[in-house]
């Protein structure tokens, strides 16, 4: 009897202690798992994008060209520099600013100190009025007839120093400005149709 209750014990005490180890195994694999599972997430959450360094190149090379750009424009402006008589007298005709017709072009220019040669229009002649400058440069306008009114067919500037010429014309029947064209040319030289005032003013004082 002794006996088979001491073996009977012996037999608890081996199932008891082989669960024992498998419980510690098994709670050892899942802390195991779980530091894994931390250390993989704080590695996530350290790991930061990589910043592409070609943006910041092509940003560079943006803001600098925008810059040369700039300085540019702002050298063409400062070299652009007109002379009274381009800005007061043609500039103002050559945007339609003023009246066309021969009689208040004539009233106008009576008033400025430029020397003046005025033709007044005949039956035969048309009308022309020029006003010179001190440097050799001068206003040239030139009439034409159009429902009995004598207006201006063609104000032209004359630069001296470059031998250059602009010039704003209308040839058409009625006069009307949609007919209007502006040309630059080098006297002795085919004239090139430009787009407007600016582009004339370039021409003459850019350089």
């Amino acid at each position: 009897m002794k006996k088979k209750i001491i073996m009977l014990l012996t037999v608890l005490a081996f199932i008891f202690s082989g669960c024992g180890a498998e419980t510690a195994e098994s709670q050892e694999n899942v802390v195991t798992e779980e530091e894994s599972q931390e250390n993989s997430t704080a590695d996530d959450t350290v790991q930061e994008p990589d910043d592409d360094p070609s943006d910041e190149n092509l940003t560079s090379e943006s803001e600098n060209n925008e810059t040369e750009n700039l300085e540019i424009d702002s050298e063409d402006t400062k070299n652009v520099v007109c002379t009274d008589l381009f800005e007061s007298i043609y500039a103002p005709y050559a945007n339609r600013e003023k009246s066309f017709a021969f009689n208040d072009v004539k009233a106008f220019i009576q008033t400025t100190d430029y020397e003046q040669e005025i033709i007044e229009p005949t039956a035969n002649d048309l009308g022309t009025i020029k006003l010179l400058d001190e440097n050799g440069d001068y206003v040239f306008f030139a009439f034409n007839a159009v429902n009995g009114i004598e207006i201006i067919m063609s104000v032209s500037y004359y630069h001296d120093s470059t031998n250059s010429e602009v010039s704003l014309s209308n040839y058409s029947t009625d006069g009307s400005p949609k007919y209007d064209t502006f040309s630059t040319h080098v006297l002795g030289e085919s004239e090139t149709k430009v787009y407007d005032l600016e582009e004339q003013k370039n021409f003459l004082f850019s350089n």
